[in-house]
């Protein structure tokens, strides 16, 4: 399992770890400091509040998500109350189950252009592959074009 974190995340899984440490930390001084970060209390970690948030917005009690994915309630509310991490595979499931990215559900949250960018591309997927290489060469003719007019081109 060591590997895939390193894989996916282009980092040792120790790096991962010290992340995550330093992540802890951070939330620890603004949450002192009084500074909101968009944390709930009893969330300590990006992956356990995007978890939450998830959960909520979709409705879904941590009994129904734990049912869902074959572990218990109290591995879930482990999960969102950072205590716990599931393993790779299990954050790839939940990913899938919310209809968002990996990146998204540990915090690394893309800007909504880059959002709608992947929105587009996966549209594009049902257009014949000749087609929508013609489309995607006249989007990026117009962003040339643009960038070169508001001299950014470089």
């Amino acid at each position: 399992m060591l590997a895939s974190w390193g894989a996916v995340f282009e980092c040792s899984y120790y790096d991962w770890k010290l992340f995550q440490r330093k992540e802890l930390f951070f939330i620890s001084i603004c949450d002192k400091m009084g500074i909101s970060i968009g944390l709930e209390k009893g969330c300590g970690t990006m992956f356990a509040h995007r978890l939450r948030q998830l959960r909520l917005e979709r409705g879904l009690t941590q009994a129904a998500l734990a049912k869902h994915l074959d572990v218990s309630q109290g591995t879930v509310g482990n999960w969102e109350g950072g205590k716990r991490e599931p393993d790779f595979a299990t954050v790839a499931r939940l990913a899938a189950l919310f209809g968002t990215t990996v990146d998204d559900l540990i915090g690394n949250s893309p800007t909504k252009a880059e959002t709608k960018l992947i929105l587009l591309a996966r549209k594009a997927e049902h257009i014949p592959e000749q087609e929508r290489e013609k489309i995607l060469q006249v989007f990026e003719d117009t962003i040339d074009i643009y960038l070169k007019a508001k001299g950014l081109d470089k």
